[in-house]
């Protein structure tokens, strides 16, 4: 993205020559990504691998967000130079010149970064870090000098990517490297963090399984995204490390009794909260009282979480897949016949579920349950995973129940989502109604995103 923005400025607010606009755009996010790894990652050396996975999701939040807020959400149109994009007719086949340039440009620099790993003294001392920073650093090598030069390359060819990306689709928006990211971050992960050659046969393998998927079945064509993770999930449940990696287990930190204390001392305060939620509600302005419900929110995912990194030393990504499955199930069963019908007007919704009308406490709790079951059978085999690759796992899951989400149609009326959902007025608990109303009121795709 950033590299995307500078060089689209550079070529038409600044009137650079395009190649000049190419080069100052890999400088600068090469500069851009030596600046986060002292400030984001350098701090977090000697911490465990979670803390750094969770940094980098921050960092990465913090850029798409100041770009939207700087640069603003609506997508521009990349200029492509004349000099690199025109029409090529060979026979009856005419293609753009892209198709030919980025696969060369690929070998390229694949070429280049595969010999200064392995032919050059930066190189053999990024492979030493890699394998160990304290035996590394008594070897006489600079860590701090060779990380920084590892950030700035890699930066410098996520740039090449973006430009590349931006030139074969032209146009850009703050958020435009959020499913390339994903779909390299898969690529890195079934070759094997670490191994070049095992990035690009992952690539590859993404990349042809995508297209043959949709020539093969292009009925299924909305599902592509989600074979990108399901091919991800099994290549961690079967081979975690990848192709070319070797395998590297750490043993999860288990809980002393303290923790144990402080996370049944976190439940207490949340029935605490509730109990005197129930019996300020007549005495609070309905202002103050949607803070409380929205802080009470905040609290019940909180402890969802704790209980899963906490009571198992496990990090998940995939806790926005479990709020969607609860509130699709809350709002399907709570909504009215007469709702549904006006509400699916791009396909019905399928007749099992026209006519259920559960009142909505009973409708809340059943929602419980499902999301339970999905996270059971989740679960259930990616628990097999230790550390960030079960992290990786769980955004795989998280991400596919959005993609199917999105598609359903006849069930959750895809990216339209949902509302006129009925409140719990009757109830006689405004807490509960507040945090039904807000988390629940319109179910839809980009409620699901920030969430993740």
């Amino acid at each position: 993205m950033v590299a995307a923005y500078v060089a689209f400025y550079g070529i038409i607010l600044f009137t650079l020559p395009w190649w000049m606009a190419f080069v100052i755009a890999i400088l600068v996010t090469a500069l851009l990504g030596v600046s986060i790894e002292k400030v984001a990652y350098r701090p977090l050396r000697n911490a465990p691998r979670i803390s750094v996975l969770i940094s980098a999701i921050g960092v990465s939040f913090l850029l798409e967000n100041l770009g939207i807020v700087a640069i603003g959400a609506r997508p521009k149109s990349f200029p492509r130079p004349e000099e690199v994009v025109w029409n090529i007719t060979i026979g009856d086949i005419s293609f753009l010149s892209l198709t030919v340039i980025i696969p060369v440009v690929t070998i390229i620099f694949l070429v280049a970064v595969t010999y200064m790993v392995n032919k050059t003294k930066t190189g053999i001392a990024m492979r030493a870090v890699s394998r160990d920073f304290e035996t590394a650093s008594l070897m006489a090598v600079d860590v701090n000098r060779v990380i920084s030069t590892t950030f700035a390359v890699g930066s410098g060819l996520a740039a090449v990517g973006g430009i590349m990306w931006s030139l074969q689709y032209p146009q850009i928006d703050p958020l435009m490297g959020v499913f390339p990211g994903l779909k390299c971050f898969i690529a890195a992960v079934m070759g094997g963090i670490g191994s070049i050659p095992g990035a690009m046969l992952g690539g590859f393998i993404l990349g042809m399984g995508e297209v043959f998927l949709v020539a093969l079945m292009p009925e299924l064509s909305g599902y592509r995204d989600a074979f990108a993770f399901v091919l991800l999930i099994f290549i961690l449940l079967f081979k975690p490390v990848g192709f070319w990696a070797k395998m590297s287990w750490r043993r999860c930190k288990c809980m002393d009794s303290r923790q144990r204390i402080k996370s049944f001392l976190t439940v207490g305060l949340l029935v605490l909260s509730c109990i005197l939620l129930y019996f300020a509600q007549d005495s609070l302005s309905s202002f103050n009282t949607r803070i409380l419900n929205l802080a009470a929110i905040f609290i019940i995912l909180g402890v969802s979480m704790n209980l899963v990194l906490g009571f198992t030393g496990m990090f998940s990504l995939g806790h926005a897949g479990f709020m969607c499955v609860g509130a699709y199930v809350s709002a399907i069963l709570t909504m009215s016949p007469e709702s549904k019908e006006m509400i699916y007007f791009m396909e019905p919704i399928i007749p099992p579920l026209a006519n259920i009308h559960w009142p909505v406490l009973p409708a809340i709790l059943m929602s419980g349950v499902v999301a339970a079951f999905f996270g059971f059978i989740i679960g259930f085999p990616a628990l097999r995973l230790r550390d960030d690759y079960l992290a990786i796992a769980t955004l795989g899951f998280g991400e596919i129940i959005r993609i199917i989400v999105t598609n359903t149609i006849s069930i959750t009326n895809g990216s339209l989502g949902l509302k006129n959902i009925p409140s719990i007025k009757a109830c006689g608990c405004t807490g509960l109604c507040h945090c039904y109303n807000t988390g629940c009121k319109t179910v839809d795709q980009q409620q699901l995103g920030l969430c993740l």
